[in-house]
């Protein structure tokens, strides 16, 4: 399995593949929504693990991310109340 570590957002070709279902979890510094910071995201994506890493909360650069997430593909999620 190949893996591929990002800075804030997925490559944007990755968008252009045949993509039928993704895993996906996060990793933040705790579990309160409103207090502990979102640190790494983990897609899995036709046998690429995408490692999203983000040193600072900048999410607003996650274009491919949000674009992903809108995406008629089945979505596996580690722990999905808490990673949406």
């Amino acid at each position: 399995m190949k893996k591929l570590v990002c800075k804030y957002d997925i490559p944007e070709s990755v968008l252009n593949e045949n993509i039928e279902k993704i895993a996906i979890d996060t990793e933040s510094t705790g579990l309160n929504l409103f207090r502990d910071r979102l640190c790494v995201v983990q897609i899995l994506i036709n046998n690429v693990v995408y490692i999203v890493h983000y040193p600072e909360k900048i999410y607003d650069k996650s274009h491919n991310i949000v674009k992903l997430m809108k995406h008629k593909c089945i979505k596996i999620f580690h722990y999905a109340r808490f990673d949406l």
